[in-house]
C-alpha cells in the first residue's frame, strides 16, 4: 500500500510572527530607526525559530517606509555564539538551512542600511552575521572567530564574504586557523568600521 505524502509535513515555511510574539528577539521602532536585539541568553545561539524571527523582523522593517536605518545588537554579553549544535542533524538540516538562508538573505537584500553593534564575542555564524552588516561598530569587548575548521569544515558564508572585506590572505588566515581576533585587530584588518569605548555604546543604547 502506497500512502500519499502530505506536502505540509515537509515544508520549512512558517507563519510569520508579529513582533509582540517574538521569543528570541526584541524589535523596537523609534522614529526612523529600527533596533533588532538578539535576546536568547546566554550566548544567543542561533536555531531555526530565532532565525525565523530575524527574517520576519527584517521583512517587517522593509515594509515600513519611515524606517531609514536598522541597528542589530545583543542583549547578552555574547553578541552571537553561532549555530546551536543541536541544529546540525540530518532531521533538521533542510529546515535549518532554509531559515539560515532567509535571515541572511533578508539582511543582504534589505533596502535599509544595517549597522551591527558588537559588544562581545561573535563566533562562527555570529561572526558571519556581523559581517553581513553594512557597517560594524565594536567595543573592546568584541571578539571575532570562525572556528569551524576545528571540526573539519569551512564556514560557508565567511569563506565567500571575508575575501571581499579583508582580502584573500587575511580571509584565509581567519578561516584556516580558526583563531579569535580582538576588536583592535579586527579594526586593523577591516573586519569592523569603528571601535568605540563601552561607555559611548551605552549612551546609544540608553539615550
Amino acid at each position: 500500500m502506497v500512502e500519499t505524502a502530505n506536502p505540509e509535513e515537509f515544508s520549512t515555511r512558517q507563519k510569520k510572527k508579529r513582533p509582540e510574539d517574538f521569543e528570541f528577539l526584541k524589535l523596537k521602532l523609534d522614529g526612523s530607526v529600527a533596533r533588532v536585539t538578539l535576546n536568547r541568553p546566554e550566548h544567543n545561539l542561533l536555531h531555526e525559530p530565532m532565525l525565523r524571527e530575524l527574517a520576519d523582523s527584517i521583512d517587517l522593517i522593509g515594509q515600513r517606509e519611515e524606517i531609514k536605518l536598522v541597528v542589530l545588537d545583543s542583549a547578552c554579553k555574547v553578541f552571537c555564539g553561532g549555530i546551536e549544535v543541536g541544529e546540525y542533524t540530518s532531521q533538521r538540516v533542510f529546515q535549518m538551512l532554509d531559515a539560515f538562508h532567509s535571515a541572511f538573505t533578508g539582511i543582504l537584500e534589505a533596502a535599509k542600511p544595517v549597522i551591527c553593534v558588537v559588544n562581545g564575542p561573535a563566533i562562527g555564524g555570529g561572526a558571519e552575521l556581523a559581517a553581513f552588516g553594512d557597517m560594524v561598530i565594536a567595543t573592546p569587548k568584541a571578539r571575532f572567530a570562525q572556528p569551524e575548521i576545528s571540526i573539519g569544515v569551512f564556514p560557508p558564508l565567511a569563506s565567500t564574504i571575508l575575501p571581499y572585506l579583508v582580502g584573500p590572505k587575511k580571509a584565509l588566515e581567519l578561516v584556516l586557523t580558526g583563531e579569535p581576533v580582538t576588536a583592535e585587530r579586527a579594526l586593523e584588518m577591516g573586519l569592523i568600521n569603528r571601535l568605540v569605548p563601552e561607555a559611548r555604546r551605552r549612551t546609544w543604547k540608553n539615550p
